[in-house]
């Protein structure tokens, strides 16, 4: 899936950057914003005080955030006004997390017409300070844009900038959400939020591990009842190229030219996606490749604006599931991820 805006949904953005406000910020989100239907994050890097702070929209996307349908959340580029911004440790984001907002990592499924995200996510690094288990999810009656944003894509990639938020829409409902699955004891249960209809939850525990099954379902709103849906929880990633510190420290990323990403534990069927924000701007960028193809290539283009930034890396891969509820196209995404500081040479 391209990435329009990702994933790292409910919890991928930080630090200065934009971390989900559950935990770490919350979630990082890696994802696109709606109704592109590609992958992108919900917008944007902002960060605590001490870091790469960014604007309200943030990295992660914002309260509507929950991605979009098939690839990216519905809000898009923009985070909630938490944003990516972190605590005062600077490494939590809004809550929306690397997914983003509602357009999230993916983008809206359908491309046009009534469509939903669900994002599962899990972040395992020292930028959300302990392990953040977050759910995130928004059901549109249309496609939500591109956020005022202005995209730029090179490869497997997407830029977003000038992001001014545009013009949202709030969701709709879909009545009480559930989230069941083998650490999930009693399963966890959601609400929609009053006037955006947005689900959140977080919590600083372990919701599930690698090939576990999760299963979510809905009573019915507007968004017909549905489920129980299943998706399967992929393999955290490993990056060795760059070796990109997740403990904490900070890490050099050259932006003279393009760089190669390497990882291991991708698997087939899933999507790797990696996310880059830096302090200067509510811009992001991010990229979306086959799990298993172990690398891929960031085109110096995308990485040259972020050039003398502190900023951030988010980093990991999803497996999504799609269904309809009635007339909406549904994406349910799960997603492990982690990352880490960085200095954008």
């Amino acid at each position: 899936m391209k990435t329009s805006g990702l994933v790292l949904w409910g919890s991928l953005a930080t630090l200065g950057l934009t971390l989900a406000a559950d935990g770490c910020g919350g979630r990082a989100e890696l994802y696109a914003p709606a109704g592109d239907g590609g992958t992108g994050s919900s917008s944007g890097v902002t960060g605590s005080s001490s870091g790469v702070s960014g604007s309200s929209s943030g990295i992660t996307g914002s309260s509507s955030g929950v991605d979009g349908g098939g690839s990216g959340s519905s809000s898009g580029v923009s985070g909630s006004s938490s944003g990516v911004s972190g605590s005062s440790s600077g490494i939590s984001g809004s809550s929306s997390g690397i997914s983003g907002s509602s357009s999230g990592v993916s983008g809206s499924s359908s491309g046009g017409g009534p469509n939903g995200s669900i994002f599962i996510e899990q972040c395992d690094t020292a930028l959300c300070q302990s392990q953040q288990f977050s759910v995130y999810a928004q059901f549109f009656t249309s496609p939500q844009g591109n956020m005022g944003c202005t995209v730029t894509t090179a490869g497997s990639c997407v830029y977003y900038s000038n992001c001014t938020g545009g013009p949202t829409q709030n969701g709709v409902s879909a009545g009480t959400l559930t989230v069941a699955g083998p650490w999930l004891m009693p399963p966890v249960t959601i609400t929609p939020m009053s006037g955006t209809n947005a689900y959140q939850y977080s919590a600083s525990t372990t919701g599930f591990s690698s090939g576990q099954t999760l299963a979510v379902s809905a009573t019915g709103g507007v968004v017909p009842a549905f489920g129980p849906v299943s998706v399967v929880v992929p393999d955290l990633t490993s990056i060795y190229q760059p070796p990109i510190d997740t403990d904490g420290g900070t890490t050099t990323i050259p932006t003279n030219g393009a760089l190669v990403v390497a990882w291991t534990g991708g698997q087939a069927g899933a999507t790797m996606i990696f996310q880059a924000g830096g302090n200067g701007s509510a811009d992001y960028m991010d990229c979306t490749w086959n799990g298993s193809d172990g690398k891929g290539v960031v085109p110096a283009a995308m990485l040259k604006p972020f050039s003398g930034q502190q900023g951030y890396l988010l980093y990991g891969q999803y497996n999504v599931t799609s269904f309809s509820a009635g007339p909406f196209a549904v994406t349910l995404n799960a997603l492990p991820y982690t990352g880490g500081l960085v200095q954008f040479q």
